[in-house]
C-alpha cells in the first residue's frame, strides 16, 4: 500500500526539517498553482514507514491543511487516521 503526504509551501517555510523529512520518501516532488506549491511525498511501503510518516507529520504547524490518500484514494476523516497512527506508534520502542 501507498501513503501520499501533501503539504502546502507555507508549512514547509516554517519548518525547515520537515522538507528533509518529505525528502526521504519513495517519491518526491514538487505541484505549483495560482495558490502556490504543494510538496508531495509518496510512501510506498506502508504501514512498515508509520513511524516515518509520524515524524514527518510531528513537524507540521498546521494538520488540517496536510493532505494524505492512501492507495491514490484521499483519506475522509484524517484526525481518525492520526489516532490510528499515534496509537500503532505507542506500542513501539524508538
Amino acid at each position: 500500500m501507498s501513503l501520499s503526504v501533501a503539504i502546502s509551501e507555507a508549512q514547509t517555510s516554517n519548518a525547515p526539517a520537515l522538507l528533509r523529512w518529505l525528502r526521504m520518501a519513495t517519491a518526491y516532488w514538487v505541484e505549483a498553482d495560482e495558490k502556490g506549491a504543494l510538496y508531495v511525498a509518496v510512501f510506498d511501503n506502508w504501514p512498515q514507514s508509520a513511524e516515518f510518516i509520524f515524524r514527518l507529520l510531528s513537524e507540521v504547524e498546521d494538520l488540517r491543511n496536510v493532505r494524505i490518500a492512501l492507495d491514490g484514494k484521499p483519506i475522509a476523516d484524517q484526525t481518525t487516521f492520526y489516532k490510528e497512527l499515534f496509537n500503532s506508534l505507542r506500542s513501539h520502542t524508538f
